[in-house]
C-alpha cells in the first residue's frame, strides 16, 4: 500500500508530582517570532509544508496580511499568503483531499470567506477561492462535515451581521450553498463544531460578544435545521474552547467574560437537552480574553491557558485533580501589553506543548513561550504496553497492535490537546478511522490497570 509506514513508539511515562515541582520553579523561555506587526489577530497550527513540523498560519489584520511561519530547527521563517484580505480567523485543513493542508480564512475588512489551496510546491504556492464575499464582518471560521456527505463544509460568524452561517460544499470545493444558523447573535465572534449532545451529529458552539450570549446549536435534518440553546449570559464573552475536561465522554466549555474579568468553566451534565454546571476558574483576570485547553504538565489532565488584555498577563491554570473546580494559577508573563489570542503547539515534539500569544496593538508582537518541561526530557520504553502503529496515508486508518489482551483505554488528542477519539477495548488490535482529521502531530494515551503511558505520532 502506497506510503504505508510502521512506527514503533517509545512511550513516555509521566511522573506527575516530579514534573509539577520542576514546572513550578522553572521559567518559560520567551522568544519573539516577529515584532512591530500592525494588530495581529489570530493564528492556527498545522503542517503546511509537509515536513512533519507544526507550522503556524496567522492573520495580521492591520496590514491585511495572511502569513504562515515555517518552523525549522527552533526558528520561524515568514511567508506571505495574501496581503489584501483583512482577515481575522483562520483554520488549517486539507479541504480538497489532495493530502496537503489548505487554509480557510474569514476576512473581516472585506466581508469575505475564502479558502487557499496549497500547491505542495517548494516554496508553497497558494490559489485563493472565494466561498462568500458578502458576510458582514466575517470574523471566524471552522471546518467540519456538517451534512455527513464525506466532504468538508465551512462554518463562519459575521460580527457586524450578528449571524452564524454554514456553507455546504457540493464536493468540488467550488460551489457553496449558504445556510443560516442564527441571525440574532449580537457581535457573533467565535465558533467551533463539536457533538455537544452525544448523538453523533455535529453541533455548533458560538458566542455573541455584545449581548453576552454563549450558545450551542443542535443540528438536525443534515444541517438544514438548527435549535438554539443558551449556555449562559456572560458579559462580554469573547472566546471559548471545547474539550472533555473531566473524562466523562462529553464536551465541556471554558469561556471568558471580558467585562467582569471572568474565566468560567461550564461542565456538561448531558441529560435530554444538555445541562451545564458553572465553575469560576478566575474572577479577577483583568480583561479576560482568550483561553485554550491544554495538558501543559503531562499529567493527563487538561489545564487552561488564558490571556488578560488589561492585566497584560499570560497565565496557566493547572487542573489539580481532573475534577472541575480546583485550579492553581501560574503567571507565565505579567508584562505583555494587550495580550490577545493563544495558540498551543508542541514545536519540539516532546509531549509538553508550548504557548504562542500575540498582541492586538499597532506595534504588536507574536511571542513563543517554550515549556520548561520540554527541555532535557527523554522518552523510554514502556513495560506496560508494547505498541505498534500502522498508518495508511491513502485512507487515514490508524491500526494499533499491542502485546496483550488486557482492558485498554485509548485516547487520541490533537496538537492543542483536544480529544479526537476515546474508546475502551479488550483486544490487542484496534482500527481507528482518522480520515476526517488534518495532517499533523497527535498524542495517543493508553491506560491499563490504573497505569498510563503516552507518546506522539504523525498523520501524513
Amino acid at each position: 500500500m502506497k506510503n504505508l509506514y510502521l512506527l514503533k513508539i517509545s512511550l513516555a511515562i509521566t511522573f506527575s508530582f516530579f514534573l509539577i515541582q520542576i514546572q513550578s520553579k522553572a521559567q518559560w523561555t520567551k522568544l519573539i517570532i516577529e515584532e512591530n506587526l500592525n494588530r495581529p489577530t489570530s493564528f492556527y497550527p498545522g503542517d503546511i509544508d509537509g515536513d512533519g513540523d507544526e507550522d503556524i498560519a496567522a492573520a495580521i489584520y492591520g496590514q491585511k496580511n495572511i502569513v504562515w511561519y515555517e518552523y525549522d530547527n527552533s526558528t520561524w521563517k515568514k511567508h506571505v499568503i495574501d496581503n489584501d484580505l483583512g482577515a481575522v480567523g483562520l483554520f488549517i485543513i486539507d479541504m480538497d483531499k489532495d493530502k496537503k493542508n489548505d487554509i480557510v480564512v474569514a476576512g473581516f475588512a472585506s466581508n469575505t470567506v475564502k479558502w487557499y489551496r496549497n500547491s505542495g510546491e517548494t516554496p508553497v504556492g497558494w490559489t485563493g477561492n472565494v466561498i462568500d464575499d458578502d458576510l458582514s464582518g466575517a470574523e471566524f471560521v471552522c471546518v467540519a462535515d456538517l451534512d455527513n456527505d464525506n466532504d468538508l463544509d465551512v462554518v463562519a460568524t459575521g460580527a457586524t451581521g450578528d449571524c452564524v452561517v454554514w456553507y455546504e460544499n457540493d464536493g468540488s470545493c467550488v460551489n457553496w450553498t449558504r445556510h443560516l444558523v442564527d441571525q440574532n447573535l449580537d457581535g457573533a465572534v467565535f465558533c467551533q463544531v463539536f457533538d455537544i449532545d452525544g448523538d453523533n451529529i455535529p453541533d455548533i458552539v458560538a458566542n455573541g460578544m455584545y449581548d453576552g450570549v454563549l450558545a450551542w446549536y443542535k443540528s438536525s435534518n443534515s444541517g438544514q435545521d438548527w435549535t438554539k440553546y443558551t449556555i449562559d449570559n456572560l458579559p462580554g464573552v469573547s472566546e471559548f474552547d471545547v474539550a472533555d475536561i473531566d473524562n466523562d465522554n462529553d464536551f465541556d466549555i471554558v469561556a471568558s467574560g471580558t467585562k467582569d474579568n471572568d474565566i468560567v468553566l461550564y461542565e456538561n451534565t448531558k441529560g435530554e437537552t444538555v445541562g451545564w454546571n458553572k465553575h469560576i476558574i478566575d474572577d479577577n483576570m483583568g480583561g479576560a480574553f482568550a483561553m485554550k485547553f491544554a495538558d501543559l504538565d503531562g499529567d493527563n489532565n487538561l489545564d487552561v491557558v488564558a490571556t488578560g488584555t488589561d492585566a497584560n498577563e499570560v497565565a496557566w491554570y493547572r487542573n489539580n485533580n481532573g475534577a472541575p473546580g480546583t485550579w492553581i494559577k501560574t503567571i507565565i508573563d505579567s508584562e505583555l501589553p494587550d495580550a490577545w489570542d493563544i495558540l498551543i503547539i508542541d514545536s519540539e515534539r516532546k509531549g509538553f506543548p508550548d504557548i504562542i500569544v500575540n498582541q492586538f496593538i499597532a506595534n504588536g508582537s507574536i511571542i513563543h513561550y517554550k515549556n520548561p518541561l520540554s527541555v532535557g526530557t527523554k522518552d523510554f520504553e514502556s513495560d506496560i504496553i508494547d505498541l505498534k502503529i500502522n498508518i495508511s496515508s491513502n485512507n487515514g486508518l490508524l491500526s494499533l497492535s499491542m502485546k496483550n489482551h488486557q482492558k485498554t483505554i485509548i485516547k487520541i488528542y490533537d496538537i492543542q490537546g483536544k480529544p479526537i477519539c476515546q474508546k475502551t477495548i479488550q483486544t490487542n488490535r484496534e482500527l481507528i478511522d482518522m480520515r476526517t482529521c488534518a495532517k499533523g502531530i497527535y498524542l495517543i494515551n493508553l491506560s491499563q490497570n490504573g497505569k498510563s503511558t503516552s507518546s506522539k505520532f504523525i498523520l501524513h
